[in-house]
């Protein structure tokens, strides 16, 4: 690949359907706002020439960035990474963008590496954190009757239907001792 500082690479396409070589052109966006905007203006463009003239795009997917992300980056989203040289909040809170995400960490690809060896790791912390899943569960269970018979659903405007047990756990999900148990 050739690059020059704008972030746009010139190389070869190996196109699956047949044996030749294409050349292509690859545009590096450095964020999703951008990437949806230079996506838009190819998509307005498309519609307004002709089918020859059309710009195609080879990943033009408009889906949860963070996929797109690893995908390209062949980041698995099942495993353990480490981090290095990251920023948190980078200045400016994440928030301020999306309320559902008060906490962010800013790092660049090169600082990501997943984790293929975890013995040096595990002179520093606990083997039982990177084995075992702390995934933190929430189970509810409410118990219903209706007098009507099992084939009807109960439902609060009815007098027949009787709601007798509302109960909550809150556990570790490989800990079937509950943190937290609620019964009412």
């Amino acid at each position: 690949h050739e690059s020059n500082p704008n972030g746009m690479y010139k190389g070869i396409s190996y196109s699956w359907l047949s044996c030749g070589k294409k050349p292509y052109l690859r545009i590096v966006i450095p964020n999703k706002d951008l990437r949806f905007t230079a996506l838009n203006i190819i998509s307005s463009y498309n519609l307004k020439v002709d089918p020859e003239c059309k710009i195609k795009t080879a990943s033009d997917d408009t889906g949860t960035y963070y996929r797109k992300v690893a995908r390209e980056y062949q980041i698995p989203l099942s495993w353990w990474g480490l981090i290095s040289d990251y920023r948190y909040n980078f200045s400016a809170p994440y928030y301020a963008k999306s309320h559902h995400c008060p906490h962010a960490f800013y790092v660049h690809i090169d600082k990501f590496r997943l984790i293929d060896n975890f013995e040096p790791l595990y002179k520093i912390y606990l083997s039982s954190l990177f084995t075992h899943d702390r995934a933190l569960m929430l189970i509810w269970d409410i118990e219903t009757y209706d007098s009507r018979g099992s084939g009807n659903f109960p439902e609060a405007k009815n007098d027949m239907s009787q709601v007798f047990t509302i109960c909550m756990t809150l556990h570790w999900k490989d800990d079937p001792i509950p943190l937290e148990r609620i019964c009412l």
